[in-house]
């Protein structure tokens, strides 16, 4: 399953920096070159880490010396040089105008120079004011499709497959785990604990000793953007605004037994947890 993944986030990595070169006016061979060997990938059914074996490398056609070299560090865990340069180049959250199906690079070219439009959030302002509707190649139809597909990629970008949730969990429990003093146990829980395949959302569960919650609160502002809220069991968490349309919560107990039973029912099942009636519990506790 993880190889699996690995291919397919190539594939989209290779494309990705396609996108970018033919946003930037690269070299059109060299933007038909990455495209090419993004679709030699998909067919590939064999060992990625052959592609990178140094005494005796399996060769794919349509994968040169350059796309290799892309592969090899993402595989290795590399910085990839060409995706950071390209990203250089263009406003911050370009790219993600490059997954919104029907618009193609000219037109995101056209809306980034006319109106301005750099991400997501200031096309979907656009497209909501009105504007794109007497605009020539747009128009009223058009400007509806743009904001359904945007409403469709942004409920894909709350989704992650187990290993990019799993990596993106773990640098947020060690930066609460090693920047707040005071913490002494983080936990990443919630279904990412259970393994599931494709994850939502992201809690982590951080213990320190009572009183600390001010403290807390503010260390924690300190590494991240957050917004304090409740969730429907009346759970005090902290919704984390860093990373986008990420659901992303970090949830605070002042006590060891607290840290297990909270862990306990943000991990297993509904109606597992209810048999145990540890959601009333936590309620009586706080009352």
């Amino acid at each position: 399953m993880k190889e699996k993944n690995e291919k397919k986030e190539l594939v989209k990595l290779l494309n990705r920096i396609a996108d970018l070169m033919e946003y930037t006016g690269e070299n059109p061979f060299k933007i038909k070159a990455f495209r090419n060997g993004a679709n030699a990938l998909r067919s590939f059914t064999g060992d990625l880490t052959g592609l990178i074996d140094e005494k005796n490398p399996v060769k794919i056609k349509g994968i040169g010396k350059g796309i290799l070299s892309v592969i090899k560090n993402y595989l290795q865990g590399e910085p990839v040089n060409e995706l950071d340069v390209l990203l250089e180049k263009v406003p911050r959250g370009i790219d993600e105008l490059f997954e919104i199906k029907g618009l193609g690079i000219k037109k995101i070219k056209f809306l980034a120079e006319k109106f301005g439009v750099s991400d997501i959030n200031s096309l979907e302002h656009l497209a909501r004011s009105g504007e794109l509707n007497s605009v020539k190649n747009f128009g009223s139809k058009t400007t509806e499709k743009i904001l359904d597909e945007i409403k469709k990629l942004k409920e894909r970008k709350k989704n992650m497959l187990l290993n990019q949730a799993e990596e993106l969990a773990e640098k947020i429990r060690i930066e609460i785990k090693e920047k707040i003093a005071f913490v002494k146990k983080a936990e990443i829980s919630g279904t990412l604990r259970r393994g599931y395949e494709i994850i939502s959302e992201i809690i982590i569960i951080a213990e320190t000793e009572a009183n600390e919650k001010e403290n807390f609160e503010t260390e924690l502002k300190k590494i991240f953007d957050y917004e304090r809220q409740t969730d429907e069991t009346n759970f005090l968490r902290y919704k984390i605004k860093d990373f986008g349309e990420r659901e992303i919560y970090v949830y605070l107990t002042e006590s060891k037994t607290d840290f297990v039973k909270k862990n306990f029912v943000l991990t297993g099942n509904g109606e597992f947890v209810k048999h145990f009636n540890l959601e009333d519990e936590f309620l009586k506790e706080r009352e």
